[in-house]
């Protein structure tokens, strides 16, 4: 009976071994799902979705093969027809203020171009992050580590061909990817934020962190420093000079002298924020590849469809001269003279924006109140940080909606009319 027993068992057992499906095998604390890309049917892996900047089969192609890979039977393969960038994305679930591996095998089939290659990222993440353009026919590892941010409970992971505003041609294979929880951090590791909102410190030798100096960061106490300043200018301004005959009964000669010193200061101090803060990244590499996109294509072909563009034709313009004269003075990618430049049109704007309110001003108010108006919009805080730090360009925008304000509020329709179009 029992000789029957066993033998019964090792059939069931041998039929089970047959019948239950296959699933990846990946390494021990991967939260990752279809690492390996083994599941899923028609090129559709589970648990993994496509994301492209340019949409199209001229553009390129994103799928699963078998023809090439890592381990297993399937491997990931994307390829840029044209310059682009395209991603296998997952979003997995962490623990706040955490430490993860992230790798993931890549293989480059061809590359054409300088942007950024082939990478294992954290999404919304804007660099920090390995990547290869060429492997030499092999199978490469990429790996870093990360760590997530205080309240941060999931995080997007790509695989991808090209990077945020680094579009690149060329084919490449993904495999065997991998995010798995540390409880220590290797000693001399370089550690990345996984946080968009913010910047991790790097791991000490015991894993611990220690506080680094991140370049082109907007420090909180720098800003409450000087909003605290703008409020005391403020609080001067409206209890003493506003009602100082004295300041508001000067010669016009005296006003101009001090338009020279309060514009220079406002564009010197502009700069220096420029080329201290690093902007909203996001933006600003969308300014930037929308300006090369544009020297590449030129502006006839800018749009199509497919390819992310929001902004009406008015402002590219502008992006395609910034590009022109990037390539022109040679300006590295990622320089702080390429961000100065591409900051350069809000920055300007806010000097024209001052000085429109000045003339405005002055004819209705004086020249001393005028003055003081000006001084408020120049050195606001809000209007520093807009333009100067995150590199937006409304102030661009508001030129031409305070001019056709001027307009209506002088009875000339037709100017504010004209004026009031331009926006878009």
């Amino acid at each position: 009976m029992t000789k029957n027993v066993r033998a019964a068992a090792t059939v069931i057992l041998m039929l089970l071994l047959f019948i239950l499906p296959v699933t990846s095998t990946y390494a021990e604390g991967n939260v990752l799902q279809n690492p390996g890309f083994e599941e899923g049917e028609d090129g559709a892996p589970t648990g993994w979705s496509k994301d492209m900047w340019i949409a199209g089969d001229a553009a390129g192609s994103i799928s699963v093969q078998s023809e090439e890979v890592h381990s297993g039977s399937k491997a990931a393969v994307i390829e840029n027809l044209e310059p682009n960038h395209l991603k296998w994305v997952q979003t997995v679930t962490v623990l706040p203020d955490s430490y993860y591996r992230i790798s993931g095998y890549v293989k480059i089939a061809s590359i054409a171009g300088g942007g950024i290659g082939a990478n294992i990222f954290p999404v919304g993440i804007g660099g920090g992050y390995p990547a290869t353009s060429d492997t030499g026919g092999e199978w490469q590892r990429l790996e870093f580590i990360g760590q997530t941010g205080k309240e941060q409970t999931e995080i997007g992971i790509g695989a991808a061909l090209g990077g945020y505003a680094n579009l690149i041609q060329g084919k490449a294979y993904f495999d065997d990817l991998s995010v798995e929880k540390l409880d220590t951090v290797p000693e001399g590791s370089s550690i990345i934020s996984l946080d968009s909102g913010a910047q991790a410190p790097p791991a000490d030798a015991d894993g611990g962190s220690k506080p680094e100096e991140v370049p082109h960061k907007v420090s909180p106490a720098k800003l409450l420093l000087l909003s605290g300043v703008f409020c005391l200018f403020f609080a001067f301004l409206y209890t003493r000079a506003f009602r100082s005959e004295r300041l508001l009964r000067q010669e016009d000669v005296i006003y101009t002298r001090w338009l020279y010193v309060l514009f220079g200061a406002a564009f010197i101090l502009r700069i220096w924020i420029g080329l201290t803060a690093q902007g909203y990244k996001n933006d600003m590499n969308t300014f930037m590849a929308w300006g090369q996109r544009l020297t590449d294509l030129g502006p006839g072909k800018f749009y199509e469809e497919g390819y992310f563009a929001d902004y009406p034709p008015g402002y590219l313009y502008v992006l395609y001269l910034l590009s022109l004269l990037r390539g022109l003075f040679n300006f590295a990618g990622g320089s702080g003279a390429e961000t100065v430049l591409f900051k350069l049109p809000a920055i300007l704007s806010d000097l024209v924006l001052g000085w429109i309110i000045y003339k405005s001003a002055r004819i209705r108010l004086g020249s001393g109140l005028a003055m003081g108006l000006m001084m408020l919009f120049l050195f606001n805080p809000a209007v520093l940080m807009d333009s100067a730090a995150w590199g937006q360009a409304d102030s661009f925008f508001l030129i031409f909606l305070l001019l056709s304000m001027i307009g209506v509020v002088d009875k000339r329709f037709v100017r504010a009319a004209i004026f009031l179009p331009s926006l878009h």
